[in-house]
């Protein structure tokens, strides 16, 4: 049996292939900017004609090694507060968890001319994350088909 992928591994996908690390259009990575026409799409509806979404989030853990627990104690608790999520919304990176985080990012990336409806509508919707089984076996077999798919 192959070994469980985690999501963290699943992040290569984005880093090596299709995205930068800034996200989706303009690349100002190393002072160049390219422009990048991109556009997104909200994941399909299924025959019941919802939609289920997979999205993930980051835990707000110590690891039980840590040597400073009451500090990483301390940085986890600014990391999920409302003052450090709306700054990271205000840089359009990635959807923070409080509801002020989220609408920053929403502005950020309509300042950008970006429309990312097919992330907001789950969270509009209310989608559920799909219920299915043999989990690791779907994390081991989906990442190289991801790659196979996306490097042609």
């Amino acid at each position: 049996m192959k070994p469980c992928i985690t999501n963290v591994t699943r992040v290569t996908i984005f880093v090596s292939i299709a995205w930068s690390r800034n996200g989706p259009g303009p690349n100002t990575d190393k002072g160049v900017t390219v422009n990048v026409n991109v556009g997104l799409a909200p994941i399909p509806t299924g025959p019941d004609g919802s939609r289920a979404s997979i999205f993930n989030g980051l835990a707000d853990s110590i690891w039980s090694g840590s040597k400073n627990k009451n500090a990483a104690a301390k940085w986890v608790e600014y990391l999920t507060s409302p003052a450090c999520q709306d700054v990271v919304g205000q840089q359009g990176v990635v959807f923070p968890a409080i509801a002020s985080g989220t609408r920053n990012a929403q502005a950020t990336f309509a300042g950008r001319d970006i429309d990312v409806k097919s992330f907001t509508q789950h969270v509009e919707d209310k989608s559920p994350v799909p219920d299915f089984g043999q989990r690791c076996e779907i994390a081991t077999i989906m990442p190289p088909a991801v790659d196979a798919v996306l490097e042609g």
